[in-house]
């Protein structure tokens, strides 16, 4: 017996997984698709902070910030999260130098740089024009949607992406750099598929940069095809980061939510079991997952030339 065909993008999986775990048709008329998505985008978050505030293996976003002499203040992306570095790059080694660590505010020769919300402040202001390498953890803030665009899009290539204006699902995002720290998915194609695959090969990459002239988002590495090659329709989706492992916790909790608004105790608890249970073992996963020793072994390593050794 053949399967029912699989909800096209993480936003349609995500809202059947809601519809099947409620399992109550009443729920239809009132929780919309378009109700949902606000609470699927909170879900994620929630979980997001959950899980990378109590591990080393967490997504980071790499932003360039020209500095300008006698300038203290500069715009950071909206997502901007936990600043793990801030640094010079030099050009020969290739080397991160000259960390900038914040400092208390209190300290006697200022904080050195601090966030607020999005802004970045220098204290003391700086004295030289150079442009630096601003490494975060986002904070779990995104602009999932799936959107369509043709062959015939500005800008397109292997690492510039378009970004539809008006998605067929969700919502695109309206602030500069918002699509930095998550993934763009290119899924498919009405027209013919790439030389060399049987099957459309679906298409993962980083979000990178963005182009402000075009709306285009810079994605990297490179895609396995040019897609400005082929005519045709493409879907595609924006995603967080880890949405396939974090699907199953996201819709869970979204679903103990609408439990709870329609006060509904006895479905309430038992899926925040489950719940719990999820993000457990998102936990176990993340922990582990770039461990090759012990954590309390992790300077010693038959790689490790003693130079970092403590």
């Amino acid at each position: 017996m053949a399967y029912t065909a699989q909800p096209v993008g993480f936003l349609a999986d995500t809202v059947q997984r809601i519809r099947d775990f409620t399992d109550d048709p009443t729920d239809t008329p009132k929780w919309l698709t378009d109700r949902l998505y606000p609470l699927i985008r909170q879900s994620y978050g929630k979980v997001f902070r959950d899980i990378f505030g109590a591990t080393d293996h967490y997504p980071l976003v790499r932003f360039s910030v020209a500095v300008v002499a006698g300038t203290a203040t500069y715009a950071l992306p909206s997502n901007i999260g936990r600043l793990l570095r801030f640094s010079r790059q030099e050009t020969t080694t290739g080397y991160m130098t000259d960390f900038i660590v914040p400092r208390d505010h209190l300290h006697p020769l200022g904080p050195g740089v601090r966030l607020e919300g999005n802004v970045l402040r220098f204290e003391p202001t700086p004295t030289s024009t150079e442009t630096l390498t601003l490494e975060y953890i986002p904070n779990g803030q995104c602009a999932i949607h799936l959107g369509t665009f043709t062959q015939a899009a500005s800008g397109l290539s292997t690492t510039s992406m378009p970004i539809a204006l008006g998605p067929s699902e969700g919502y695109a995002a309206g602030r500069p750099y918002e699509y930095l720290g998550q993934l763009y998915r290119l899924l498919g194609t009405s027209g013919s598929v790439p030389t060399g695959y049987l099957v459309f090969p679906v298409q993962e990459r980083p979000i990178t940069g963005w182009t402000p002239s075009t709306g285009n988002v810079t994605v990297g590495p490179a895609l396995d095809f040019n897609p400005a090659s082929f005519s045709g329709t493409y879907t595609y989706e924006v995603v967080p980061y880890f949405w396939d492992v974090m699907s199953q916790a996201i819709a869970l909790d979204v679903v103990r939510q609408v439990h709870t608004f329609e006060d509904r105790s006895s479905k309430r608890d038992p899926t925040r079991v489950l719940y719990l249970e999820e993000l457990k073992s998102l936990r176990d996963y993340f922990n582990s997952l770039q461990a090759r020793t012990p954590r309390r072994w992790e300077f010693q390593t038959p790689e490790n030339t003693g130079l970092y050794m403590v």
